[in-house]
């Protein structure tokens, strides 16, 4: 074999392996490519698997949420102090305190916050609103706790208060609310405890009663508090826009990936 034979089969053995090592290169290369897209397709698995989990929670809270029925019920009482008070009587302002306790002392009926209301001479208030989720009549005791004062007569008066929780044609609930005297049957259109100041009376001389005010059978009723479902529907609907966007920007930067 010449010198010349022996240079070209020394140069075809460098062209063969530098071709051996192009052709790893690009092996490693595409290697890594494919393990790429395989990472990015996982990514964009697991990311639709979250998008349709949210959608899965965010359908069955909703249906939850508007099933919902709830219904605010407030009660309104007052107390009047009538007569004048006269010489050895007590100069400061009297108060006067209502309480409201469910009847029988069922403890599982839905109470105010704070049972107990305080008020001046004339004064009225109204207890904090009792939240009904479920349909059916609820029953209380209003009376008058007795002040110390000796100088004022307080009215024993106690009424049995009745509310009535129903159902509206759309959905929510609505209240009527009634009270009776105890021992009278006739409805009553308000809560008034009439308190009056002790006089001293002269032989011979008629005392009127204190009106206790007019009967009648009118019914308060309370509006349809179904509205307050709005406000969480309207959080529910945030979250589902924030869920949507946030969706979009991962799709969308997965599809950059992608295409990278």
């Amino acid at each position: 074999m010449t010198g010349k034979e022996v240079r070209e089969k020394h140069m075809k053995q460098k062209t063969m392996s530098r071709s051996k090592i192009v052709q790893c290169d690009f092996g490693k290369k595409d290697a890594r490519m494919n393990e790429k897209i395989s990472e990015n397709r996982k990514r964009g698995v697991l990311l639709l698997l979250l998008v349709v989990l949210f959608w899965f929670v965010l359908l069955a809270v909703v249906p939850a949420m508007a099933a919902e029925k709830t219904c605010l019920v407030s009660v309104p009482v007052s107390v009047q102090l009538t007569g004048t008070a006269v010489g050895g009587q007590t100069e400061n302002t009297p108060v006067f305190t209502v309480v409201m306790e469910a009847q029988n002392e069922r403890n599982e009926l839905p109470l105010p916050e704070q049972n107990q209301i305080q008020m001046g001479a004339d004064g009225s208030g109204t207890f904090d609103a009792i939240l009904y989720t479920t349909p059916g009549d609820y029953q209380y005791h209003i009376r008058q706790l007795a002040g110390t004062d000796q100088n004022i007569e307080y009215d024993v008066t106690e009424y049995d208060v009745t509310v009535r929780v129903l159902n509206v044609e759309g959905g929510g609930l609505e209240a009527e609310v009634w009270a009776l005297k105890s021992g009278q049957p006739d409805k009553q259109s308000r809560i008034v405890f009439h308190n009056k100041w002790k006089t001293e009376t002269t032989p011979g001389t008629v005392t009127e009663p204190a009106q206790t005010g007019v009967k009648t059978t009118t019914m308060m009723r309370t509006p349809k508090t179904d509205d307050i479902q709005r406000p969480a529907v309207y959080v529910v609907m945030i979250i589902a826009a924030a869920g949507i966007a946030i969706g979009v920007s991962l799709y969308r930067k997965y599809r950059k990936k992608e295409e990278l």
